[in-house]
């Protein structure tokens, strides 16, 4: 496909630019410009200072505030079984963070994505 859209658009000066990287940039871009300007009461993006959680969600698009929360049950597939914790503690449900339940981190800081593992909050 990358030699097909690669042939598609070759300049004139035959310069070796990647134009499926280039491609995808400009979708990159497009994404990015469409999110800049939603709503910032919407705009719910985690980085390693922020975190998005579960609170944050819930009264940010549903206008749940955290008293009104009552219990938490995490469903993890794990391919071969599927395994669920109940929280019941208000605290730990309004701070939970989502990219916990998605991610992997380890002790040195480096971030894995759970690969084919669904997550059911």
């Amino acid at each position: 496909m990358k030699n097909i859209l690669n042939s598609l658009f070759k300049k004139q000066d035959n310069t070796n630019d990647d134009y499926v990287d280039q491609l995808d940039f400009s979708q990159y871009l497009s994404n990015e410009f469409k999110f800049q300007h939603q709503n910032p009461q919407y705009q719910l993006r985690a980085n390693p200072n922020d975190k998005v959680t579960l609170g944050i969600l819930l009264n940010r698009i549903f206008d749940i505030s955290q008293n009104e929360v009552s219990d938490l049950y995490i469903v993890a597939d794990n391919l071969s079984e599927k395994k669920g914790r109940l929280i019941i503690d208000q605290d730990i449900i309004w701070n939970f963070d989502l990219c916990d339940a998605i991610l992997l981190k380890d002790e040195s800081g480096e971030i894995q994505y759970k690969y084919g593992e669904n997550v059911v909050l």
